[in-house]
């Protein structure tokens, strides 16, 4: 599935796409801005570690990126100067069924 989601404001903190889908961020800040994705840390002063995986370089103010997600899974974007604006995006395929209590019945 190939989506475009324009978000407006870095605001948006968590999203759910399929694979393959775009999103596209505008800084529409006054200052620079990049994306990376990585892992929360537990030190409040360094609370992420990048992993690699998303890398947008500088975002100019009034420019924007496309981030493309092409393998499922968990990510954590953040910008490393403005640590407090991050999203979580959970890439899975659409599913339209869920099996729930397919485990053993304890007397629930």
């Amino acid at each position: 599935m190939n989506s475009l989601f324009h978000l407006r404001f870095f605001s948006q903190d968590r999203i759910s796409v399929e694979p393959g889908t775009s999103i596209t961020i505008v800084n529409d800040d006054v200052v620079s801005h990049s994306i990376l994705s990585g892992k929360e840390n537990s030190d409040r002063h360094i609370q992420y570690t990048a992993d690699g995986r998303i890398s947008t370089g500088e975002i100019l103010p009034g420019k924007s990126v496309t981030i493309t997600f092409n393998d499922s899974g968990f990510y954590r974007l953040y910008d490393p100067d403005y640590q407090w604006m991050n999203i979580i995006a959970y890439v899975f395929p659409a599913s339209n069924s869920l099996v729930f209590g397919q485990g053993q019945n304890l007397g629930n």
